[in-house]
């Protein structure tokens, strides 16, 4: 298996891993970047939002937009499902995502 596939898989569960300490309620992305990058697996803004995308098209995640006015940007907002629960807890299995 390549080096970047086992990356992005364990990066995935790193990210749920994260969301499931503040479930029920959400995590910002920059939340998620500096766990990443503190955990060794840094990633690009675009790599991210991929990591993040995939946890949503699987289910296991939901993501919205929130704007930061002050800021002037947004941010995204990602919080774990009971899918995403099952996945941690072993209920499921998905290789796409290493826990």
């Amino acid at each position: 298996m390549a080096l970047g596939t086992v990356l992005n898989k364990q990066a995935r569960g790193y990210i749920l891993k994260v969301c499931k300490i503040s479930y029920p309620q959400p995590v910002g992305s920059n939340v998620l970047d500096v766990c990443l990058v503190d955990a060794g697996m840094a990633a690009s803004p675009t790599q991210l939002e991929g990591y993040i995308k995939y946890l949503e098209e699987r289910g296991y995640v939901t993501m919205k937009e929130a704007g930061l006015s002050l800021l002037g940007t947004t941010l995204l907002l990602v919080n774990l499902t009971a899918k995403g629960i099952d996945l941690l807890e072993g209920t499921l299995s998905d290789p796409g995502v290493c826990l």
